[in-house]
């Protein structure tokens, strides 16, 4: 009988897995899912979510240095030190998985064409797999069931702290069995099929204070095809409304969440990888994942060159529809010059070190190709998930309305074609006080109509009971004024809400909070649920976002988002 960890190897080893090797089977469509099969009343997007693994960023950094929504109190504050480590060895590369996205079609070699319906793993039942996300799943199901094994090895101690704190969450919760549970939660979490035992008991009784962490942790094992599949199911077949379109969002931490003496700083992963597969999923997908590539000012600055040609073409060449940035990670959206505290040190390899006005003239350059070009950018927009003291401030919608004087001179100004979504609108944070940020940039909107837009992504309270939805409710009534609810955009943050309870019934959780707590019509709904994404991605009939994805998909492709 294989043992588990010669399973393991010969799953790492991409020769012997079967949806490789010589193997060119026809997939097997499976059953339909009716959202998908069926026109719809309405369109919905899903303006803020991602498929990452760990191999796409600087997981350690990520976890451990930036002020992520994680208590001090949270098991994974305990092994978020391995993470990087043996999420980097075990993840599937972005390598590995080019070959299982372009060699598992049909004996034609022509490129897999997938349907929805993969079944998650929260749900009860559902239909069957695709074959190759079969195999995809039981390979990655593997490869996480193997962490928590090498975890165990690597610290007994700590592995039964962890478990302890779980168990801890769980006794809150009334679980009967909980005083034995620390043992039965180190011993399941040794085998793929305890693994997946251990993260329906998570959500099962997880309280409003729980943080489910082996259920987070899940996705950052997985092949990001799987992480795609699992949102189309969940968000798609098993809520109502059913979403039609996700626009998963690349990060790039290197600067400065990467050690720069290590491959020049950069993930086990590399961009132009990462690209590649979102690629294959984007055309895979006929529409329905489309992504958008990372920007990061810091990376232009160090490298020089054509940075702004290699954004380019993930645009044109990858399908993606957008540009994510991420202002936490050192830059502000203008006055570099002027910020406080240090840059981050280039790479040995880079062109030298950063300086503040250079810094300037890339996102100024940047952000007059992408009004050129009608390219719409996301930042992050919430004070959180800051590289650094200070860094988090960074995101400050103000420095978006102070984007003036040598390049994009006129935006903001209402002439300008640069279209920007403020991710997060301000931040979920507090449901006793109002948001400055979030009514910032409100006010943005209404002054600016048709550039200024923003996602409410991980508003966790939405999942709250009724008087924490009422609460939040109560200081979000500048959404439904005139020139604000016609720019605000429905976005889960998924994986990151994964550790959030609920977060499966998100979509459905926040359709009901805009009708029920916001007291917005059905107009008003759905626009923010997917109408207003068209107008930020461009992805009306004839505009800028809608003419590329044509191209890139071709004549036969019919968009999910395209009018009959």
């Amino acid at each position: 009988m294989q043992s588990r960890r010669d399973f393991l190897k010969a799953a790492l080893s991409l020769a012997a897995v079967t949806a490789l090797g010589g193997c060119q089977r026809r997939l097997v469509k499976p059953p339909a899912c009716a959202h998908f099969d069926q026109p719809q009343a309405s369109f919905v997007a899903d303006a803020h979510c991602h498929i990452f693994n760990s191999s796409d960023l600087q997981v350690g950094g990520f976890i451990n240095q930036t002020q992520l929504k994680v208590p001090d109190t949270s098991p994974l504050s305990l092994i978020g030190d391995l993470i990087q480590e043996l999420g980097w060895r075990l993840a599937p590369s972005a390598d590995e998985e080019l070959k299982w996205l372009r060699k598992a079609g049909s004996k034609e070699g022509t490129r897999p064409v997938f349907a929805p319906g993969l079944h998650s793993l929260a749900a009860q039942g559902g239909p069957p797999l695709d074959a190759t996300i079969q195999d995809m799943g039981t390979n990655s199901d593997e490869r996480y069931a193997e962490f928590w094994r090498e975890v165990n090895r690597r610290d007994p101690a700590r592995m039964q702290e962890f478990t302890r704190q779980v168990t801890a969450f769980r006794q809150r919760s009334g679980f009967v069995a909980a005083a034995i549970e620390p043992r039965m939660v180190m011993s399941t979490l040794q085998t793929a099929e305890g693994v997946r035992q251990q993260m329906l008991l998570e959500q099962r009784f997880a309280r409003a204070d729980s943080f489910n962490v082996i259920t987070f942790l899940k996705p950052f094992f997985r092949f990001r095809t799987e992480n795609a599949w699992s949102m189309l199911q969940m968000y798609g077949c098993d809520s109502q409304p059913g979403v039609d379109m996700l626009c998963p969002a690349m990060v790039d931490f290197d600067l400065w969440l990467g050690d720069a003496t290590v491959d020049d700083g950069r993930t086990r992963s590399h961009m132009d990888k990462q690209l590649a597969v979102m690629r294959e999923i984007a055309l895979a997908t006929q529409g329905r994942v489309q992504g958008m590539a990372a920007f990061n000012p810091l990376r232009a600055a160090c490298d020089g060159g054509d940075s702004l040609g290699k954004a380019l073409a993930a645009i044109e060449q990858s399908g993606c529809i957008a540009f994510k940035m991420y202002p936490p990670m050192g830059f502000q959206a203008s006055g570099n010059v002027n910020a406080p505290g240090t840059l981050p040190a280039c790479p040995p390899r880079s062109a030298g070190p950063i300086a503040r006005a250079r810094l300037d003239q890339v996102l100024g350059d940047f952000f007059d190709m992408c009004a050129d070009k009608g390219i719409p950018v996301m930042a992050h927009a919430s004070e959180s998930n800051g590289a650094g003291p200070g860094t988090a401030e960074m995101a400050n919608p103000a420095f978006w309305a102070d984007l003036l004087g040598g390049h994009a001179e006129t935006f903001l100004q209402g002439t300008s074609k640069l279209r920007i979504s403020l991710g997060h609108m301000g931040g979920d944070h507090d449901v006793d006080k109002p948001s400055a940020w979030r009514e910032q940039v409100a006010a943005m909107m209404a002054r600016f109509p048709g550039q200024v837009f923003a996602d409410l992504s991980y508003y966790e309270h939405i999942l709250g009971d009724a008087p924490t939805r009422k609460a939040l409710a109560g200081q979000m009534g500048m959404i439904g004024k005139e020139g604000v609810w016609q720019h605000v955009m429905y976005g889960s943050d998924w994986d990151m809400l994964g550790s959030v309870p609920g977060a499966e019934r998100y979509l459905t959780a926040f359709n009901r909070f805009v009708l029920d707590d916001l007291r917005l019509g059905e107009e008003q709904a759905r626009a923010i649920l997917g109408e207003n994404a068209k107008s930020f991605y461009g992805l009306t009939p004839g505009g800028a976002g809608a003419r590329r994805l044509e191209k890139f998909h071709g004549a036969q492709v019919k968009l999910p988002f395209v009018t009959a």
